[in-house]
């Protein structure tokens, strides 16, 4: 995996490479979407897409470690459940809890087909599956803390 770009512009191009490819897994699948097809997509040279990945295995994983860390950080933490509080002191835990299922699983409806494209490539790719199964475990984590800091008999 190569570094992330600090400039703005190449910040941008990377982003833009990134996007493409989503669009790309999604629309094609894995297997015909091609640098070349993304490069495209994102409007920039072929050679740009190299600048910044290895190859689409290597932009597929950073795909998924960036979606997975986005919705590490939407995920409330234990120090949250007493911001969500209400005024009278009270906390909804039930509402709570229901808002963060549903975040969850808006998280998967919002790119279904590239979702499908991660779970059909994690048992093909050593590296994605192990990436997957450490950003899973590191977001259950953090979920479990998270509910347990309502102090229910049964989180």
């Amino acid at each position: 995996m190569k570094s992330t770009p600090v400039q703005a512009r190449a910040k941008q191009k990377r982003a833009a490479l990134i996007s493409a490819a989503q669009q790309c897994f999604a629309e094609l699948g894995y297997e015909n979407s091609t640098a070349k097809a993304i490069a495209a997509c994102a409007d920039v040279a072929t050679g740009t897409f190299y600048q910044y990945f290895d190859n689409k295995d290597d932009m597929l994983r950073v795909i998924a470690s960036e979606r997975l860390n986005s919705l590490y950080e939407e995920v409330p933490t234990a120090k949250d459940s007493v911001l969500l509080a209400e005024p009278d002191g009270n906390n909804n835990t039930q509402q709570v809890f229901h808002q963060v299922l549903a975040l969850i699983y808006d998280y998967h409806a919002q790119a279904p087909e590239l979702h499908r494209v991660l779970e059909q490539r994690r048992g093909l790719d050593a590296s994605l599956q192990a990436l997957l199964n450490e950003h899973e475990a590191r977001l259950q984590e953090r979920i479990l803390r998270f509910v347990k800091s309502f102090n229910t008999s049964a989180p």
